[in-house]
């Protein structure tokens, strides 16, 4: 059951990538600040829902960390470009290595990859979500 919704919603941030590059052909450039934080949007979501880095447990025989044997699928700068040529946006033809979409893809690999080092040396802050928003002072 958890593995299909972790394909499921690793196939949906992978939309919501290429979505935005396919809405983003016609601009010079994706380096302009309204156009990177979409990006950095979509990215933020991933890495909070463990999508950018291998999961963990407690091996309490080594008394270390271990990698856990069943993972979530990884979205990284090879599994953004993998994704792209499946669906055709580039081949090794190098007419393609002169489009907007090569320039642009390349850009976000390049992103991609330098926040998910960024993040994991220093995470970011948890979000906390109230359970009740609307009760605030306790009350039932």
């Amino acid at each position: 059951m958890a593995k299909k919704l972790w394909m499921t919603e690793h196939a949906t941030f992978l939309d919501q990538i290429f979505d935005l590059l396919k809405g983003y052909e016609d601009v010079v450039s994706v380096e302009q600040e309204p156009y990177k934080q979409d990006f950095f949007r979509v990215f933020s979501e991933a890495y909070r829902a463990g999508y950018c880095w291998p999961s963990y447990r407690v091996d309490e025989e080594r008394d270390r960390l271990v990698q856990s044997k069943v993972q979530r699928p990884m979205i990284f700068g090879d599994t953004i470009w993998e994704h792209a040529r499946a669906l055709g946006l580039i081949d090794a033809d190098s007419t393609a290595r002169n489009s907007k979409m090569y320039f642009h893809l390349t850009s976000l690999t390049v992103w991609w990859d330098e926040w998910t080092y960024a993040w994991n040396r220093n995470p970011p802050p948890r979000r906390y979500r109230r359970k009740h928003p609307d009760n605030v002072s306790g009350e039932p």
